[in-house]
């Protein structure tokens, strides 16, 4: 089965909208290295009794209420860990939209392919959360959401194989044509 491919990235070249992607997808990243060390290191810091306070002041009031210091304890380690998995997930993240930026510069469909195979895995992530969720607004969002996660995988996608089809090496004049780097 062949899928068909985009020619154009909305009005643009697919290397400049392969570009606007890769840095938007560093700058969201560093963004969240820094929220998500602000709360490592304030999570950290915090006793569970101020911890438990703040969390009452907020929207968890009605889940947290009742939690004693033991499940503070238990619930502090679980924040440190997911403060840490954000930060892991955005330094991968940047080293694949880092990739994807190389891959554009250095025309190599090589350095481009994490970058279709994690917005692959985000596509479905989202649409089968959505629908899993048998709600409307769930169903709406993973169409609304999906869509456009979609939409940049097929620009990726485009992009790969443009940049592949580019430079594949051609037989010409018995001489082998290899694209440029």
């Amino acid at each position: 089965m062949k899928i068909s491919v985009f020619k154009k990235c909305l009005c643009l070249e697919l290397e400049t909208g392969g570009k606007i992607l890769g840095w938007l997808g560093i700058i969201s990243g560093i963004l969240m290295i820094l929220f998500g060390s602000i709360v490592l290191i304030t999570v950290s810091l915090m006793s569970c009794k101020e911890l438990r306070e703040i969390l009452q002041d907020d929207d968890f009031h009605d889940l947290l209420s009742e939690v004693s210091i033991t499940e503070c304890q238990i619930f502090k380690p679980f924040l440190i860990f997911a403060s840490i998995f954000v930060l892991v997930y955005n330094i991968i993240s940047i080293i694949i939209n880092i990739l994807l930026l190389l891959g554009i510069k250095k025309r190599d469909p090589g350095k481009i392919i994490p970058a279709v195979i994690i917005q692959g895995f985000a596509t479905f992530t989202i649409v089968f959360r959505g629908i899993a969720s048998i709600s409307r607004e769930g169903i709406f969002c993973a169409v609304l959401f999906g869509s456009i996660a979609y939409f940049i995988f097929m620009i990726l996608y485009s992009l790969y194989v443009k940049i592949r089809n580019d430079c594949a090496p051609r037989y010409e004049n018995q001489i082998i044509q290899i694209c440029k780097s």
